[in-house]
């Protein structure tokens, strides 16, 4: 029994986790779940005024409107420039934002593989 308890503790308290740190990311407040991965896309820098946060923006090949907003976990300050053309890997996680949601728009929290300047 006194062996027993600890263990059970232990999994109460998530210590003996059972999923793979590139299925989720963990947040003050929840757990995200990993959606894909993106390679090597064409993105430009840009900053949110509302959530005070860097992300890159994606326009769809072959589509009108649909844009995605990659908003990056770390982002070093070299790309911290607004207009910025960049080209980026990353694996993708869901992201929920409590701002307007411009027609075609999908938002994303990406943890960035590969990022480098483009012209």
């Amino acid at each position: 029994m006194i062996i027993f308890l600890p263990l059970l503790l232990a999994m109460m308290l998530g210590l003996t986790g059972c999923s793979s740190d590139d299925e989720t990311k963990s947040t003050e407040t929840k757990t995200i779940e990993r959606i894909g991965e993106v390679v090597l896309l064409k993105g430009v820098m840009h900053y949110n005024n509302i959530l005070k946060y860097w992300f890159i923006t994606y326009h769809e090949e072959g589509s009108i409107d649909s844009v995605i907003d990659y908003y990056p976990y770390k982002l070093k300050e070299e790309y911290k420039y607004e207009g910025m053309k960049v080209v980026f890997s990353g694996l993708v996680y869901k992201a929920e934002f409590d701002i307007p949601k411009i027609g075609g728009a999908q938002y994303y929290y990406i943890d960035l593989t590969y990022i480098e300047r483009s012209n």
